[in-house]
């Protein structure tokens, strides 16, 4: 019989090898040494000249090794990602992997037994993205992004914290037709539920966005369907258009500037709707297939998401996506209220997941919310409030017993000391001190060295604890603000 867990761990090691390759040629050196994950953009413009020569080495690797790796193991990765079990969370929303994702990985593993990641680098070479203006660099990205958890791929644990997979939707977009219709049919259902209900068809949509254009707006700007990257939710259009243009002109390459440039107004508008409801296409289609359930990193994401819930209720209902509880603490996790929990060292997630306590967790968020009245759970501020409180007791508890540990252990050593002092040798006298290391008792000594190291022990696995590392996150944040 097959391990699929073993399995799943082979698959990511091998994977995290050929990424780890392709960065090393291209850079020749660590990922957390080139920069920090938010530093990226920063360290490229600095030192990119410094490696632009290993770049083709780099790509070349991927364009013949990295995609043969991808052929010959992609389905099979798929279908391991479906295979395994506990609680499965699969991230989603967009195609890349930055900043946020990473931080809300780092977070939910706290929760979920396995986070399903698309694999951020796959689409770059299933498809040409031949409007993309940053070909070489955005591959670049997100290798250096994921790699950053590679420390949990390398502990080898029992069972796969993570799993990055093959999502093949752009190859899926370009050649499969029941799923260019899906996603069709998922904007005309959004557009026919919040816009206009006579909008039956794609074709629809274009021409009312751009006949009724003013109508279009209104409704667009009512509903918030119009939420460009880095805009504000519930933003006026005209403004959000304004970012959306800066978008297109900072990412796009210049033919595709050109074309935006001649589209009216509501085919603009229309575009940036359909650009943000694909992915969420992709993201119920996994949820489905892998039995996982959604997972949202950006604001803006969760936004569509809760848009299309709307629309798609029953068949969320059917996959058991609207587990209300989960979806909640889910979103707490992601508050601004917990950003404190991606303090939490990669390194130190994979010792807490050695031990399972992720598991411990789960159940302190599930005590954390037990109590809430069911229109409490659609505050995420109060379902926050309740985690914050619980875990502050739980650290309130951990703070006393190192409290217990270290009081017990000063009563000891004074014990000791007393003893040594009984014996004629004044340990304790200040200025006798620097003279009398050579004659105390070695029982003493020992004694007191094995105090030390017993103390050091138990404060050591506290600190390792789930409390522990919670409350060493939480302080270390404290400090800083």
């Amino acid at each position: 019989m097959i391990d699929i867990a073993k399995e799943a761990s082979a698959y990511q090691i091998e994977l995290f090898q050929m990424i780890g390759e392709f960065w090393g040629r291209a850079t020749g050196m660590p990922p957390e040494e080139f920069s920090p994950i938010e530093g990226f953009g920063d360290a490229v413009r600095k030192r990119g000249r410094d490696f632009q020569h290993r770049v083709e080495d780099a790509f070349t690797f991927a364009d013949t090794q990295l995609r043969t790796f991808y052929a010959q193991n992609g389905v099979k990765a798929y279908r391991l990602a479906s295979r395994l079990g506990g609680t499965k969370l699969v991230l989603g929303g967009a195609s890349n992997f930055g900043t946020s994702q990473l931080a809300s990985t780092r977070s939910t593993l706290l929760y979920a037994d396995t986070v399903l990641i698309p694999d951020p680098l796959y689409p770059w070479l299933e498809d040409a993205r031949q409007h993309e203006r940053f070909r070489l660099v955005r591959p670049l990205q997100a290798a250096h992004a994921i790699l950053h958890l590679r420390p949990l791929i390398d502990a080898n644990l029992p069972h796969c914290p993570l799993f990055v997979f093959p999502s093949f939707e752009k190859s899926l977009e370009r050649e499969d037709d029941a799923t260019r219709k899906g996603i069709d049919q998922l904007v005309v259902d959004v557009l026919t539920h919040f816009v206009d209900p006579g909008i039956g068809s794609f074709e629809d949509a274009h021409v009312f966005a751009n006949t009724h254009t003013d109508d279009f707006i209104r409704a667009v700007e009512r509903n918030a369907l119009f939420v460009p990257p880095e805009a504000n939710i519930g933003e006026p259009v005209a403004q959000s258009l304004q970012r959306y243009d800066h978008f297109v002109k900072t990412w796009r390459t210049a033919e595709y500037i050109q074309m935006y440039r001649r589209a009216p107004v509501g085919s603009k508008v229309l575009t940036g709707i359909f650009e943000r409801l694909t992915p969420n296409f992709h993201l119920f289609e996994n949820a489905e297939e892998l039995g996982a359930h959604p997972l949202l990193s950006i604001e803006q994401q969760g936004h569509y998401f809760k848009l299309v819930s709307e629309v798609n209720a029953d068949r969320l209902s059917r996959l058991r996506l609207l587990d209300e509880p989960t979806r909640r603490q889910l979103a707490a996790l992601s508050s601004e209220r917990l950003e404190w929990l991606n303090n939490i060292p990669v390194a130190v997630l994979a010792e807490l997941r050695e031990d399972s306590e992720h598991e411990v967790f789960r159940k302190m968020l599930a005590t954390a919310i037990s109590n809430l009245h069911a229109s409490a759970l659609e505050n995420v501020d109060k379902v926050a409030a309740e985690i914050c409180r619980e875990i502050d007791s739980g650290i309130a508890r951990y703070n006393r017993s190192v409290r217990e540990i270290n009081d017990k252990f000063k009563a000891s050593t004074a014990q000791t000391a007393v003893g040594v002092v009984g014996a004629g040798f004044g340990l304790l006298v200040p200025a006798l001190a620097p003279f009398l290391g050579s004659i105390v008792p070695l029982a003493a000594l020992t004694k007191l060295g094995h105090d030390a190291l017993t103390r050091h022990i138990e404060l050591k696995k506290h600190s390792r604890s789930l409390i522990g590392v919670l409350a060493i996150a939480k302080d270390m944040t404290d400090q800083t603000t």
